[in-house]
């Protein structure tokens, strides 16, 4: 369902009987990709917001999820689990898939694109079935190659600093994500590019979670 704040209007979208989840709006506002289930398989496709029609991005072949439009909305990276998940690319209309991050046997997911176009961030487990992750970064120039480098904090810290589902500003100066004290509570920290100025946003004693930036306006 889309919601227009000022009118308050609601408009549903054609559903999947198993389940729809992970949308995200292309740049210039005309299409939402998103992650939907199809016989238990996750797939991604595309929805076009002025005629509600639907377009697959995703051949079956594999389970895909996760979509983040690049900033001139020309490619999607991706979540694909071929034994392990990986980051993958693919152009806005679903063709030439190609596999982004090569890192073995550990699980990357919840891509997010740099404002620049040439950089990637991601989250990536810290071990083999290990649930606790990181923040890594990886540009595209290095595509086929291992050249994942971690994104944490510089300050000197007496834990290890574990991190998930990361989200750029429109300028790129600031990182938004989750971030763990000593594994056992989740807040949402910011902090600047590529790690300084640690910030603590929230402290309620439940989790918190999966931060979004406001889009920057006119």
């Amino acid at each position: 369902i889309i919601l227009d704040i000022e009118s308050g209007i609601m408009t549903s979208l054609p559903t999947s009987l198993e389940g729809d989840f992970d949308p995200a709006w292309s740049p210039d506002g005309e299409w939402i990709a998103y992650t939907t289930l199809v016989n238990g398989k996750s797939q991604l496709v595309k929805i076009y917001l002025k005629g509600l029609s639907l377009v697959k991005l995703s051949d079956g072949s594999f389970h895909d999820s996760s979509p983040a439009w690049s900033p001139d909305g020309s490619r999607i990276a991706f979540v694909r689990i071929h034994s392990y998940a990986q980051i993958w690319l693919m152009d806005a209309d679903g063709e030439d898939a190609v596999q982004f991050t090569l890192s073995g046997m550990i699980d990357n997911s919840n891509p997010a694109w740099f404002p620049d176009e040439n950089l990637i961030l991601f989250s990536q487990t810290l071990g083999l079935g290990s649930p606790s992750k990181q923040v890594y970064g990886m540009r595209l120039d290095d595509i086929g190659k291992t050249e994942e480098y971690p994104i944490i904090p510089r300050a000197r810290l007496d834990y290890i600093p574990l991190m998930d589902n990361v989200d750029v500003s429109p300028d790129g100066y600031w990182l938004a994500f989750d971030y763990w004290y000593f594994d056992v509570l989740s807040d949402i920290y910011m902090m600047t590019f590529p790690g300084a100025n640690l910030i603590q946003l929230t402290d309620h004693p439940g989790l918190d979670y999966d931060p979004v930036w406001r889009p920057l306006t006119q």
